[in-house]
């Protein structure tokens, strides 16, 4: 009946949703602008501590390139060549840690660990010679032949 009076007669607001009681319920799109505008006030508020940045981006450009390897069930190994290779890296060089005591094993570490120096090579790594180790090569098949 509200929403016939509202709409219909010569005297009616035309005020639909108020006639419905909606109006309240459906005024969604003022609050969520105002809640875009309180978020753009709190984000344009933000402080970035720069000497932290610039100490994060020095240490992703040291540091980027080490993966650490670290198998689940690793082969044995001589004592003092599973150390070296557990937790070695993948760049080329042995490169130091980053608490800046710690020594990270590089491939050409690795490489030399397998079956000694200039037996193997990695293609990502600098010291030649020997086999080389990419991601397709040697084959199971090629190593047993070797043993």
């Amino acid at each position: 009946v509200d929403v016939w009076r509202t709409c219909l007669t010569a005297n009616g607001t035309g005020d639909v949703l108020g006639a419905l009681q909606l109006r309240s319920q459906l005024d969604f799109q003022r609050v969520l602008y105002q809640g875009f505008v309180e978020l753009e006030d709190k984000m344009a508020g933000s402080v970035v501590d720069i000497a932290k940045f610039e100490l994060l981006v020095s240490q992703a450009e040291s540091f980027g390139g080490l993966f650490i390897l670290d198998p689940e069930d690793p082969l044995p190994l001589e004592p003092n060549a599973a150390s070296k290779m557990i937790g070695s890296s993948l760049d080329p060089r042995d490169r130091e840690g980053p608490d800046g005591e710690s020594l990270i094993f590089g491939l050409n570490t690795f490489a030399s660990l397998i079956a000694g120096p200039g037996q193997y090579a990695f293609a990502h790594g600098t010291a030649g010679g020997g086999r080389l180790i990419t991601a397709t090569s040697p084959t199971e098949e090629e190593v047993s032949r070797d043993l």
